[in-house]
């Protein structure tokens, strides 16, 4: 014999309404997941007022070799090529645009971690993490005639360099420096180069951290910048911080003017960056989940 139970009817009312309230809070929930999501994917892809549209740009896709491409810089008397470093090997790879491929290594320094490339048209700068540069002459192929630059800015780590023809210096950038420490700030040094060859801080400059965030909540307490190149024309600074996902414009003279957000599809790893004779605009982006590193090109619009 089988007996059936019954729910007393009050109890039998406290169930239905149990179980509506666990589908709205559900329901509700599920909701603002989705909105946040979508504001989450708009903050992204807002590149309002930026002349480069990061989502249309040409891809080149990288030789093994190159997976972990660090830096990049240009040449306006060798259009259609890039010069790049990695950072594993002291090897400059010269990367031909047109073709796709490689044509020419040289090797300036053994096994280390390089970070960031630059050139004055004369010579090429090589940053290492722990601070120290190389440079040699652009076309040399003679390891003998590069020049190691030791202690000339203080212990740190460093991942972003730049020439500048206007002021004819090379700038650096901070990424983790006991200086910056307890501070709102990241620090940059304004190096001469003297016709001996001799590499010397001429002074400091500071981007801080405080006026990134007033502009995206979602960038780290401490700035760690990767990339760092000038736009030719307008004078704007454009700073790279891989590890948010972002890049900042700033003004001549460091004031901070924009945020705009990388796509992480597209970019997984962007630690590379320089501007060419016509204005395009290179991101190199190391090998993730793609399995392979990528040289992005993306030409200005006018505003």
């Amino acid at each position: 014999m089988i007996e059936h139970y019954s729910l007393p009817k009050q109890r039998k009312l406290k169930v239905i309404l149990g179980f509506l309230f666990v589908l709205i809070v559900h329901s509700l929930l599920s909701c603002n997941f989705k909105t946040a999501s979508q504001q989450d994917s708009q903050l992204e892809t807002d590149t309002t007022g930026f002349p480069y549209p990061l989502a249309s740009g040409k891809t080149y896709v990288l030789p093994d070799v190159l997976e972990e491409i660090s830096g990049l810089t240009y040449l306006s008397t060798i259009p259609q090529t890039v010069f790049a470093i990695q950072d594993e090997d002291g090897i400059l790879f010269t990367y031909d645009l047109e073709r796709g491929e490689v044509t020419a290594q040289f090797q300036f320094a053994g096994s280390g971690d390089y970070e960031g490339i630059a050139n004055d048209g004369k010579e090429f700068f090589i940053l290492k993490s722990n601070g120290s540069i190389y440079s040699f002459a652009i076309g040399t192929t003679d390891r003998s005639k590069v020049t190691h630059h030791t202690g000339v800015l203080p212990s740190g780590e460093y991942e972003s360099m730049a020439f500048d023809s206007k002021t004819n210096r090379l700038y650096v950038l901070c990424k983790s420096c006991k200086i910056d420490k307890k501070t709102a700030s990241t620090t940059g040094y304004i190096l001469s180069h003297s016709s001996d060859g001799e590499l010397t801080v001429e002074k400091t400059f500071s981007i801080h951290t405080d006026e990134i965030r007033q502009l995206d909540k979602r960038m780290a307490k401490s700035f760690k910048p990767s990339a760092m190149a000038k736009h030719p024309i307008n004078d704007e600074w454009y700073i790279i911080s891989s590890i948010d996902k972002a890049l900042i414009v700033t003004d001549e003279t460091f004031r901070l003017k924009q945020v705009v957000r990388f796509d992480r599809k597209t970019f997984e790893q962007p630690e590379g960056m320089v501007f060419d004779e016509h204005l395009n605009l290179y991101i190199s982006s190391e090998a993730g989940d793609k399995g392979h590193a990528e040289i992005c090109k993306i030409q200005q619009v006018k505003k």
